[in-house]
């Protein structure tokens, strides 16, 4: 017989025994269970909704800003660290990339939530006299999103040394994505509290967990493997920006400790990596290396618990 381990927090095992002990059942029999049930049915016994990422649509529509503000940033810091005559352009801006399309799709998983957010919302009306709400920062992220990635483009290149002119290039879409941004910026009805800021970054930390294992559980693919570690990379990235925000407070010891585990797996998976790429060559092929180390499950396990503390005593 198999057994399966799973890390769940205290005080959700203790409410779960109660209620299946309040049918009759345990908590290995109701887990056993659902295990023949998948296997015999290929299906899910139950429909598993996701806990909403969030509630008040004017705090979604400032983090969207914050994280297009955080890449702008990251791209001035991009322009002032390249010199004129580097062939490796193309590599240094790479991560840089991987940002910019990480952040776009997080605007486009809740572009629902951020162009119906009150604060910028205006009213309109049409011909026959009806007012219609109009968000006005649609066209504000679609011009901010195009500004980063011209800048982007200025240094995405390897085919001849990195020109003076091409640094200055980019100079007028960052000014101008500096200037929409602060449009964006001015529209947010207030600050982020401290747990909301919270919140955001368990929820990036949680993303970059799931990029992690989504890396590490295997199969190995040589083809999908490098586009999957970017993306834990900058999920990685994101998620240390956001910590940036939370300030001292109830939350700050938790986010430091989850900032530490987040660094740290993302140096343990970098060495994996490097070894699982001397592994193949010296053998000669392409066989799996697993991932021998305990570091995703230990930051989920604190990312849960900071996700519970923030989902629960507030607004959310």
């Amino acid at each position: 017989m198999a057994q399966i381990n799973s890390r769940v927090a205290d005080e959700d095992k203790e409410k779960a025994e109660k209620v299946l002990k309040l049918h009759g059942l345990s908590m290995s029999g109701y887990f056993a269970s659902i295990v023949e049930y998948i296997a015999d049915s290929g299906a899910i016994p139950f429909e598993i909704k996701p806990k909403p990422k969030l509630i008040n649509l004017d705090e979604v529509y400032a983090e969207a800003v914050n994280k297009f503000i955080d890449l702008h940033h990251r791209l001035l810091a991009l322009k002032c660290s390249l010199q004129p005559g580097v062939e490796d352009q193309l590599e240094q801006s790479q991560p840089h990339r991987n940002d910019f399309h990480l952040i776009t799709a997080y605007l486009r998983e809740n572009e629902r939530y951020v162009y119906r957010a009150p604060c910028q919302i205006e009213k309109i009306t049409i011909s026959d006299g009806q007012v219609l709400d109009f968000s006005s920062s649609r066209e504000g992220f679609n011009t901010a999103q195009s500004s980063l990635a011209e800048a982007l483009n200025c240094v995405s290149f390897n085919n001849y040394p990195l020109r003076q002119s091409d640094l200055d290039e980019m100079d007028a879409p960052l000014a101008a994505a500096k200037k929409v941004l602060d449009s964006l910026r001015s529209r947010c009805s207030h600050d982020l509290n401290e747990e909301s800021k919270a919140a955001f970054f368990a929820i990036a930390a949680k993303d970059a967990i799931q990029a992690a294992r989504a890396l590490t559980d295997g199969p190995y693919d040589p083809l999908s493997f490098p586009p999957t570690f970017n993306t834990v990379d900058a999920c990685c990235r994101d998620a240390l920006a956001c910590h940036k925000r939370v300030g001292p407070g109830k939350w700050s010891t938790q986010a430091a400790r989850i900032a530490e585990h987040l660094v740290k797996m993302r140096n343990e998976i970098d060495r994996w990596n490097q070894e699982r790429l001397t592994h193949a060559t010296l053998q000669n092929n392409y066989e799996w290396l697993n991932f021998k180390s305990d570091i995703i499950d230990m930051t989920d396990e604190l990312v849960r618990a900071l996700l519970r503390s923030t989902m629960r005593n507030g607004s959310r």
